[in-house]
């Protein structure tokens, strides 16, 4: 496990991230391919397929599970956690969107200078 790997592993760790779903593996990867490209891509018309591609499923099933893997997570999170990783997303109010979710996460990884190397 290379150190990007472990700093997405540990944060999705501190979210609460459910492990045994496959959206945790959707959102790992979504986040290891912004890394990479070091940009947020287009949702539905690159990361979705490109991690489609890579589970053998559809764009469609990586968008479902992704959301379920961040509903689950936004009811089950710390809101000391929710504030640090989310910024001022009020998570009592309504849940992130995909992207917000994606974008957020890689915002804390760049901004606490964890190291992102692909």
């Amino acid at each position: 496990m290379n150190e990007t790997d472990r700093n997405i592993y540990l944060i999705l760790k501190k979210l609460g991230v459910p492990c045994k779903i496959m959206g945790y593996e959707f959102i790992k990867s979504a986040l290891l391919i912004m890394v990479r490209t070091d940009r947020i891509p287009s949702i539905t018309r690159e990361l979705y397929p490109q991690i489609a591609s890579e589970f053998g499923v559809s764009a469609t099933n990586v968008e479902r599970n992704i959301r379920y893997a961040i509903q689950r997570t936004i009811d089950r999170i710390n809101p000391k956690d929710a504030k640090e990783i989310l910024g001022t997303w009020d998570i009592n109010k309504d849940t992130p969107t995909n992207k917000q979710f994606l974008s957020a996460v890689l915002e804390y990884l760049r901004y606490n200078n964890m190291r992102l190397t692909v």
